[in-house]
């Protein structure tokens, strides 16, 4: 169970830096400045279910 969570860990930080990557090419700075704030809003969700995946078990 542990390696499974260490592996989707890191399958989802390189997906997420993937798409900073992505969002770097974006040209438009307000465009790429809102897409950069819901990935924040994505992330802290995340964590946000992470942590209480991490009380329930």
């Amino acid at each position: 169970m542990i390696e499974r969570r260490k592996i989707m860990r890191a399958c989802l930080n390189i997906l997420f830096h993937g798409i900073e990557k992505e969002i770097e090419n974006i040209e438009e700075v307000f465009l790429r400045e809102c897409v950069y704030k819901w990935l924040d809003v994505v992330a802290a969700g995340r964590r946000s279910l992470a942590e209480e995946v991490r009380w329930d078990i």
